[in-house]
């Protein structure tokens, strides 16, 4: 079985900020972890579990933190922890505490992949590694066409149902729905 994610930054509205002991991201990652849990002993016959998050700030971090908590509850089953990164400089600009996170996550995984470095996710014009908005997009269909390998796949969202129908985590959800992806989403302004 495969789970991926997707979610806000920590800068909505609805999530907790860039504090990630804050209480409404605390109660952000119990509402992902019991998730991704309960998923997985809902399935007892599968043989593995591969958690994918695409590492950035907010959903994406609670989200990792989460898929690497559980697998480490659980070391009899076959979890592994993948992180999809868009390009190598994803934390460029990123607060030293998030960064110091983000390489926590990186340390702990046990697949990394830079999406940019793959021919079908390449970004024209684009160094490879270097930012770019559009890679990130690219990094979440990746995700997306990942969990498609699998007939059991799972996308867990955390979208507040009314942001942007710019925002990637709306892209995601769309794309998903359009390549016929399970969702289940936690809206953060209802927790």
């Amino acid at each position: 079985m495969r789970i991926a994610f997707t979610g806000h930054r920590p800068n909505n509205k609805y999530m907790g900020g860039y504090d990630y002991n804050s209480d409404k991201n605390r109660i952000i990652y119990s509402y992902i972890y019991n998730s991704v849990l309960n998923t997985i002993l809902n399935n007892p016959d599968e043989k593995e579990f591969i958690l994918i998050s695409g590492g950035a700030l907010g959903t994406d971090q609670l989200a990792a933190m989460a898929c690497i908590d559980i697998k480490n509850r659980m070391p009899n089953k076959n979890i592994i922890v993948k992180i999809a990164i868009p390009f190598e400089k994803q934390d460029c600009k990123w607060p030293i505490s998030s960064k110091n996170i983000y390489t926590q996550i990186l340390k702990l995984a046990d697949i990394i992949t830079y999406v940019d470095t793959i021919t079908e996710y390449e970004c024209s014009n684009i160094k490879v590694g270097e930012y770019s908005a559009k890679k990130m997009i690219l990094r979440d269909h990746y995700m997306i066409d990942e969990l498609l390998k699998d007939d059991n796949n799972l996308l867990i969202s955390v979208y507040d149902e009314e942001s942007t129908t710019h925002s990637g985590t709306y892209e995601t959800i769309c794309y998903a729905k359009q390549k016929g992806v399970k969702i289940l989403n936690i809206n953060p302004k209802e927790i």
